[in-house]
């Protein structure tokens, strides 16, 4: 990137954004910020239009004539300004996401995550043939989640490219919508993606078991999403920095006012589109894993039991802490220092202590029961009808479990509330 450098060092602004923010609220917001920012910028071109205007009248009266050059020059510093604030305000809300979705894997420690991991593993091994889960977000479409906001990212970028390469067509943010690959701002604009949910049989648990406890223990996957749009997002920025040099070079004085002004549009909607589709596919994994939470805990506890009823169970959770008008950067790092990213070492830091793990393998030979635990599972077909059902709140940050009609055992209860 042309550009990187100077985007590296411009720091996160995370102040407009409330304490415990929703995904969904926390796009609502930076969308704010960024119209800010647009609106900030077209009363600068407003006030340059009316110098504009001013020096026309000079000329027709033998003053001075206005110099082009100079009038471009304003306008690019007016761009960089608000493609630098629109900027900032996006790391915001990166730097935010990650640390939301590092929270919803906060309470349990690695090594107690890797025994219910492998507590899991060895339950859906035994599961009874005609063991079914109730209301189970269906596996085969949850990878779509990661897959479509990747896709949608880079097909935002290239809808971008072709804005900026053609003047004879006015872009609009449902543009952005339809590249991303929802029909309408309706259908983009909904909380929670629209994922199937089916009747899990114990055959459909076994093929997907690997996917769903990487869902519900491994935070790589999940992140390295965000990481992909973030990116993606960030070439954008550079993308329009760069384009407005040589669109605005080569307008007259006449529509150059116009053209900043949907240039920073442009780099506005796109932002705020790329925004929300990441806040869009968090507020659906985050709905997937509380539902798949359920899932592990019933398949667990279903596998156990043989622990009676007055068995305390405790686990423990303790807090984690052309002309010369180029957009000049002014920054103290020299052009061939590289300048860090504070949003992408959050990723790389995260990534490294807990990448995403390899797929859960079910052997029934490796697992096979002991006689205690056959006991347990004859007992367990009295009840195999069970559903897990999870609602999908108006917030789709409050996300809850609706385990009321759910015969639940100590266990399970135990389970679900460490993990959730």
């Amino acid at each position: 990137m042309f550009y990187e450098n100077y985007l590296n060092s411009l720091k996160a602004d995370q102040s407009y954004i409330p304490e415990s923010a929703s995904y969904r609220d926390m796009a609502i917001f930076a969308e704010r910020a960024f119209q800010d920012a647009y609106n900030e910028a077209f009363f600068s071109i407003a006030t340059q239009e009316m110098a504009m205007f001013e020096s026309a009248i000079n000329e027709a009266d033998g003053d001075k004539p206005a110099v082009s050059t100079e009038n471009k020059k304003n306008l690019l510093e007016i761009i960089k300004k608000a493609v630098t604030t629109i900027w900032e305000k996006a790391k915001g809300f990166y730097l935010n996401a990650i640390a939301s979705v590092k929270e919803n894997f906060a309470k349990f420690k690695k090594e107690k995550g890797d025994k219910i991991k492998a507590d899991f593993k060895a339950g859906v091994a035994k599961l009874p043939a005609d063991f079914v889960a109730k209301g189970i977000y269906d596996p085969k479409k949850v990878k779509a989640v990661y897959d479509n906001a990747t896709k949608g990212a880079a097909n935002i970028g290239l809808e971008l490219q072709k804005a900026f390469a053609d003047a004879s067509k006015d872009y609009t943010k449902d543009d952005m919508i339809k590249a991303a690959g929802f029909a309408s701002a309706d259908d983009f604009n909904a909380s929670v993606a629209n994922i199937d949910k089916i009747d899990a049989k114990a055959s459909d648990i076994k093929s997907a078991a690997g996917d769903i406890a990487n869902y519900v223990f491994d935070i790589g996957g999940w992140l390295k999403m965000i990481k992909n749009t973030y990116n993606k997002n960030k070439g954008i920025i550079d993308t329009c920095m760069k384009a407005a040099k040589t669109v605005i070079n080569r307008k007259n004085d006449k529509e150059v006012n116009q053209v900043a002004k949907e240039f920073i549009k442009l780099c506005k909607d796109a932002t705020a589109v790329l925004v929300k589709l990441t806040a869009k596919s968090n507020s659906t994994l985050r709905a997937v894993r509380t539902n798949y939470v359920g899932l592990v805990a019933k398949v667990v506890a279903t596998s156990k039991k043989a622990v009676k009823e007055d068995t305390e169970i405790t686990i423990d959770v303790k807090d984690d802490a052309p002309e010369e008008t180029d957009v000049k950067v002014d920054t103290p790092a020299a052009a061939d220092v590289e300048v860090k990213d504070e949003v992408e070492e959050a990723f790389a830091g995260l990534l490294e202590e807990d990448d995403v793990a390899a797929d859960v393998e079910v052997d029934d030979a490796e697992v096979a029961p002991t006689e205690d635990e056959n006991e347990g599972c004859k007992s367990c077909k009295e009840d195999v009808d069970i559903e897990v059902n999870v609602e999908d709140s108006d917030d789709d940050e409050e996300v809850e479990a609706d385990v009321e009609d759910v015969k639940e055992s100590a266990l399970e209860r135990a389970i679900y509330q460490y993990l959730v």
